[in-house]
């Protein structure tokens, strides 16, 4: 694992160094990839036949990596100067000393594999071909093609000799062709050569042929070989510039010596720093460390949290004589700090060593109350003792009286401002209390006293991940696994707190509104892997999983965002639109009440609710509800738009109730229904009150046909007469 202790407390300055270094990083590769593509460009590359030579570029990139070297050491002496703390500033420096010392030894490792005889002898012996043959008489030998080099530049033909051998009868006649083109021809009589050099110049690769022919009677033997060595490149240029690596390397590590030295006391990884603490101290040494990991690692988590106060000893034994204390001190309680003060008045030991074995025994036997009023008497006889403030602390917090027991460990930290338990304690009370800030601030001050402990580490980075500040949690938690890299709670942490959650969430945005629902999806539950309760990802799947059709889903997703955010609006809003789609009224109503409570001012939860109450046949709520939307925005076309629906819906539903009451009134159809409703007489109480002069004031209505309808209505209303309009 990289080691990150470095990085546990930067600074300003840090963050401002370390940008500057990413950007120029990012230029010299940039310039490093548009050196390369020109090199390749005005050369001889391509692609037929297939040659990238590196020979070409091997210096280039050499040299950009060497400018990369030299402005990563001058970045990270600015950085060494900036550090916060001594102990950062020897980290640094002694993984940077670490990094050059292998850079040295790997770079001279290779230079002397280069530079050293037996690499090119192997080489050209691997490489290099000899080739024989016999060639009867009037016949032609053709050999086949090669390359003056290979198609990555790295080995190159320095030069082929073809050899008619003593023992031929006749001579041969070679012909050697370049790309196609005779470059030799010679007559070559026995215990002959020919011997070609000289086409290697440039960076050009070339396909070489030749042909045999016997010009003779009798048979002739030839031989042919091709030698082959490395490119000068790899013998030259690649050293020369590792002795450039070696020297700057080593002026970098003599360069940090005397700053290591110089923090070396500071800090906890350090020789120095072990030999300095006083050993009855050493509780978190590497040994101890090394065991906590490996009794954690079945767990896979941080190690579970010690009792926030300390251990309440065991009863007495009955009948056991107890010895009586020294007038400045109190039978030994974990935790417990200086007891009494100095020169205090002596008090009976007897009486306050009953009142905390009293509480010992009550909180041992679940009696927190009865624990509590011991603690409480023992406080009484001494105010400051650290043992009996401690105790009750722990008592509280068992009670859930989380402000209480903060109060006592306050008490505590007012005595003995470094007492180690107390901080604890209080810290992971403040947790408890989502306190993120006076949490920090408190363990900071434990881990000054208790750097190596983990699960404060852990719960740092906790602490720093509620604040927002994902880097610097991100440090704590890597410093944590550096103490204890087995830790698989700590590593899905600190994966988390690498997760760049905005990128993310904007990306699954793009990948929905392009209409890939299945990658948005992926994308929300990745960061859902690490943030169950990031309400945006929730929302936002919620949102895709309506789109994909899957409302329960989706319904489950928007219950989580609002089990964390009781009061988010989108979530309401959209937890009613999909009850209303699914058929479930009741929910969807709730939910649109809840968002009106939440955002009275926003037309679209009057909306909601008007159009729930129209499902559910409560036409004049829903009318309330849609003209209590356009009280807020007058003209909304939306609101309009669905009152006017309802309004034609009412009205289709009461002229159907009337067409069944009139169907028995010779000439009554719908023409005359609709005049009727329109004319204010839209149920069957405004058509049984009507008089028939009333009734023939109606357009298409005659008086025969009014005093019809007022005759019909004399009578007994029929069985199953169906229920009148609800009232506009």
């Amino acid at each position: 694992m990289k080691p990150y202790q470095e990085m546990l407390e930067g600074g300003y300055h840090l963050v401002r160094i370390r940008n500057l270094k990413r950007a120029i990083f990012l230029f010299v590769i940039i310039l490093m990839v548009v050196g390369w593509a020109f090199i390749w460009w005005s050369g001889n590359a391509g692609l037929k036949p297939f040659y990238m030579p590196l020979d070409a570029v091997f210096p280039w990139l050499m040299i950009m990596f060497l400018v990369i070297i030299a402005t990563s050491i001058s970045f990270r002496d600015l950085e060494i100067k900036y550090a916060k703390r001594d102990g950062q500033k020897f980290l640094m420096a002694n993984n940077s000393q670490k990094r050059a010392i292998w850079t040295i030894i790997v770079a001279a490792t290779l230079m002397a594999i280069l530079l050293i005889p037996p690499t090119s002898d192997f080489v050209s012996g691997e490489l290099s071909q000899t080739k024989t043959g016999r060639v009867a008489s009037g016949d032609t030998v053709i050999i086949s093609d090669f390359s003056n080099q290979d198609f990555l530049g790295l080995s190159k033909v320095e030069w082929f000799k073809i050899t008619n051998v003593p023992s031929s009868n006749a001579y041969l006649r070679v012909r050697v062709f370049m790309d196609g083109s005779r470059v030799a021809e010679q007559n070559l009589q026995p215990d002959k050569f020919l011997q070609t050099t000289g086409y290697n110049e440039g960076d050009a690769i070339h396909t070489f042929n030749m042909t045999l022919e016997n010009m003779g009677a009798g048979s002739a033997d030839y031989e042919i070989i091709i030698h082959v060595r490395m490119s000068s490149v790899l013998t030259l240029w690649v050293p020369v510039i590792l002795v450039f690596f070696i020297g700057l390397s080593a002026a970098w590590v003599i360069h940090l010596m005397p700053i290591k030295k110089k923090y070396a006391s500071a800090s906890i990884y350090s020789f120095e720093y072990d030999q300095e603490v006083d050993k009855g101290e050493q509780v978190y040494s590497r040994y101890d460390i090394r065991s906590k990991a490996e009794g954690a690692a079945e767990a896979g988590d941080l190690p579970p949290p010690p009792e926030m106060a300390p251990d309440l000893p065991p009863p007495p034994v009955p009948g056991a004589e107890t010895p009586p204390p020294p007038v400045d001190h109190v039978p030994w309680l974990p935790g417990a700090g200086t007891q009494v003060e100095k020169g205090a008045p002596p008090v009976p030991a007897k009486e306050f060593d009953v009142f905390i074995e009293d509480g010992s025994q009550c909180f041992t036997n679940g009696d927190l109350e009865g624990a509590l009023k011991n603690f409480d008497s023992a406080l009484a006889l001494e105010p400051a003792n650290i043992t009996a403030m401690l105790a009750r602390g722990a008592v509280l917090v068992k009670l859930a009286r989380e402000r209480e027991a903060l109060d006592a460990f306050n008490k505590v930290l007012a005595v003995e401002s470094q007492n180690e338990k107390a901080l604890h304690s209080k810290s992971r009370l403040l947790i408890d209390l989502q306190q993120w800030g006076d949490a920090a601030r408190t363990l900071d001050a434990y881990l000054q006293l208790k750097p190596a402990d983990v699960e404060a580490l852990g719960w740092k980075g906790d602490v720093l991940m509620a604040q927002g500040r994902r880097n610097d949690a991100a440090l704590a938690y890597e410093t944590a696994l550096n103490l204890q890299p087995d830790n698989a709670g700590l590593k899905t942490k600190l994966e988390r707190a690498r997760l760049d959650v905005a990128s993310i969430l904007s990306r699954a945005m793009v990948s929905t509104a392009s209409g890939n629902y299945d990658g948005a999806l992926a994308l929300y539950e990745e960061i859902l892997r690490y943030e169950p309760s990031n309400t945006r990802a929730l929302a936002g799947k919620a949102g895709v999983l309506r789109r994909l059709g899957r409302r329960e889903e989706a319904i489950a997703a928007l219950d989580a965002v609002l089990s964390i955010e009781q009061n988010n609006p989108s979530a309401l809003l959209e937890r009613a639109k999909l009850h209303l789609e699914e058929g479930h009224l009741t929910e969807a109503l709730d939910s649109a009440e809840k968002f009106i409570e939440v955002s009275p001012a926003d037309v679209r939860g009057l909306i909601m609710k008007g159009d729930t109450l129209g499902e559910m046949d409560r036409f004049d709520e829903a009318r309330v509800a849609y003209k209590q939307a356009l009280t807020i925005e007058m003209d909304n076309p939306e609101t309009k738009g669905r009152l006017d629906h309802l309004d034609a819906r009412i009205a289709g539903i009461a002229q159907g109730l009337l067409s069944r009451e009139l169907d028995e009134v010779k000439g009554i159809g719908p023409a005359k229904i609709r005049a009727l409703y329109e004319a204010g007489l839209k149920t069957v109480d405004d058509l049984r009150k009507a008089t028939a002069d009333e009734l023939s004031l109606v357009k298409g209505i005659s008086k025969k046909l009014a005093e019809d309808i007022v005759q019909h209505f004399k009578g007994p209303p029929a069985e199953g007469t169906p229920p009148q309009a609800p009232p506009a």
